[in-house]
């Protein structure tokens, strides 16, 4: 389903991330984000490629792109070069913007396809930055839901086509909306498990007491425990 990058081909489809280099900014405000934005638009039209997903963080970005030639290297550096030029002419910087080598991994199943672009849009909430994917600006998922207009290299209807075929665009909207709303919640119950696991083997509380503070039955954070115990063969 997924294998490290080591070859370019026609169509090859990617989910690529780069970060700032020692983890630093990438983006210190509206104008650098609007930057980074045009310079991935222009590079996606001069190397003849598109993306399926994105989302710009603040230290580090993930695109899912595919170049209809065998060119990711060459638009990688492009997109990356020009963004640390004007960044840095913008902020009288010098030197590396990036850390190091962009990292790619090449998509070639479908339904691999969708998990890679949920968990691009779901990036802003799983860094806490917001509650919903809907109420960041700077990913695809508000004009993969239907929230607001799409630039034209991102191929919309193509990954619509993929999540709900034969609907409507509006249903399509709505579909995607939905299957990135279920990672949300997947997402919620792991980090509701750690709290369980945490709170029973670092804070020894008793099972009844966890599931009142949780707000779940006492059935759910013995389940949640025995589960952690046989996973890792913990003993208590």
């Amino acid at each position: 389903m997924v294998r490290p990058l080591r070859i370019e081909y026609p169509g090859a489809v990617y989910h690529v991330t780069s970060r700032g280099d020692r983890r630093e900014p990438i983006a210190k405000d509206e104008f650098d984000r609007d930057a980074f934005m045009q310079i991935l638009g222009q590079a996606l039209e001069r190397f003849d490629a598109y993306a399926l997903a994105y989302c710009l963080m603040g230290n580090h970005y993930h695109l899912v792109i595919c170049t209809r030639q065998a060119n990711l290297s060459r638009l990688m550096r492009h997109i990356n070069g020009v963004y640390t030029q004007a960044f840095n002419r913008r902020h009288q910087l010098s030197g590396h913007l990036f850390q190091g080598r962009f990292k790619a991994i090449l998509v070639d199943t479908d339904s691999y396809l969708l998990e890679v672009c949920r968990y691009v849009d779901l990036n802003p909430v799983r860094a806490q930055m917001v509650e919903s994917p809907d109420a960041y600006a700077w990913s695809s998922n508000t004009a993969l839901a239907g929230l607001a207009n799409a630039p034209t290299w991102l191929r919309v209807a193509q990954l619509h086509e993929q999540i709900a075929p034969g609907q409507s665009p509006q249903q399509q909207c709505e579909t995607y909306a939905e299957f990135v709303a279920q990672g949300k919640g997947n997402e919620s119950k792991k980090q509701r498990n750690q709290n369980i696991i945490d709170a029973f083997y670092i804070g020894d509380h008793t099972q009844t007491t966890i599931a009142a503070a949780s707000k779940v039955c006492r059935s759910t954070v013995s389940r949640v425990i025995k589960g952690h115990e046989n996973d890792k063969g913990v003993c208590k």
